[in-house]
């Protein structure tokens, strides 16, 4: 269950994240969207995505959930191929200093891309500059309203970083749940 959770949270935050439930604090895999949904556009590819990605490629995120320890997650890709690439990933609680070195996960460029998908009819893609602590980007502005779980989604891709959204938040209610931000990038 634990390397599932691990898989899961990795590949959300590599490639963007679909609409989050308040329940768990951690945005909802694309699978659970209806086949029939029409998807907004990604902000990547998967060419584009493998292109920016060698090995040793580093994320460092500062990840804040209600209801739980702020903690910064390092997450590093240790094997690139063509079609698939491993992730091995680091969390450090801030408060406590403690240190847990997860199992790592294959993942595909595909399924980074699937975990991206947004429904169109609740989507609202835009231009964004915005800074954060690993600098200031030229962004795809992504919000997401999910009125069915009165969620929100919003999510901001620097564009020169095909990968993981550069800053996420998912609100509920107009309370933020969940916020992530980027520390961190190193190629």
């Amino acid at each position: 269950m634990q390397k599932q959770l691990f898989a899961v949270v990795c590949v959300l935050l590599i490639a963007g994240c679909a609409t989050g439930s308040a329940s768990d604090n951690v945005p909802a895999k694309v699978s659970e969207q209806p086949a029939e949904v029409e998807l907004a556009p990604t902000p990547f590819t998967g060419a584009q995505i493998r292109s920016a990605t060698p090995e040793g490629r580093t994320y460092s995120f500062r990840i804040e959930a209600l209801g739980r320890p702020t903690v910064h997650r390092s997450m590093q890709f240790t094997e690139v191929s063509d079609t698939q690439a491993r992730l091995t990933s680091e969390v450090r609680d801030i408060t406590t200093g403690a240190t847990k070195v997860e199992a790592s996960v294959m993942v595909t460029w595909d399924e980074l891309v699937k975990h991206a998908h947004y429904p169109k009819a609740h989507t609202t893609i835009g231009s964004e500059t915005l800074t954060v602590p690993a600098g200031t980007f030229d962004c795809l502005h992504y919000v997401v309203a999910d009125p069915d779980k009165g969620t929100t989604t919003t999510a901001w891709f620097a564009k020169s970083l095909p990968g993981a959204p550069i800053k996420l938040e998912v609100t509920r209610d107009r309370a933020t749940v969940m916020r992530m931000t980027l520390l961190r990038h190193v190629r």
